[in-house]
């Protein structure tokens, strides 16, 4: 057990100086215009405290010269995420909500996959929406979560869209929906040639 600790005690300590040297390094280059992405790093650097201590003042900074210089969606995502919990900068929902918007909009999964949340639940000022929620799950490829907006028309009795969202779903491999579906086709949709696909799918899963 000793052992143990003194070594994960060595590779924090070795961690530790990995991250010093890379943010020595990262802030020279940061500090030139033509590098957003570097720029967008030394902002996670200080969100996290990686090589530097945590100071979510200068993330905001950094995150908004690398916006500035086209450190697009990433650095949008997370200036996203700082106005909205307020750190390092006056907290602002409508602002936070535009910018991780932005941020979906250029294809980033993660801001498709939280502004869908917000859309399914009616959070931070945007109406809910189950469907443009759905859209932006289905972008971020979030299988689990099209399966429980699938449940949610399932329970409405609402089969033709609990057939959308299973099949999206299954289509990225989600073995739950396969089932659903499966069962569906071979009771209610009266399509055995639908639920044969769907069976084979969900062995070779």
């Amino acid at each position: 057990m000793l052992r143990r600790r003194r070594r994960c005690g060595k590779d924090e300590k070795k961690a530790k100086e990995l991250y010093r040297e890379a943010f020595i390094k990262f802030k020279p280059l940061a500090e030139k215009e033509e590098h957003p992405f570097i720029q967008y790093c030394l902002g996670r650097c200080y969100v996290e405290g990686n090589g530097t201590r945590k100071n979510h003042k200068k993330a905001v900074e950094w995150f908004q010269k690398s916006v500035d210089n086209g450190g697009r969606p990433f650095a949008l995502f997370d200036l996203g995420l700082c106005y909205l919990h307020g750190l390092g900068v006056e907290k602002d929902e409508k602002k936070a909500v535009d910018l991780i918007t932005q941020a979906s909009d250029e294809g980033y999964d993660k801001a498709q996959a939280l502004l869908a949340s917000y859309y399914y639940m009616g959070f931070y000022g945007v109406e809910q929406d189950i469907d443009k929620a759905a859209e932006l799950y289905y972008k971020a490829k979030d299988d689990k979560a099209l399966t429980l907006i699938a449940a949610q028309f399932q329970l409405k009795q609402d089969y033709d869209r609990a057939v959308d969202f299973n099949t999206k779903a299954a289509n990225f491999g989600n073995k739950d929906s396969m089932a659903w579906l499966v069962n569906y086709y071979k009771n209610k949709g009266n399509d055995l040639e639908q639920a044969d696909y769907w069976e084979k799918k969900a062995e070779e899963k």
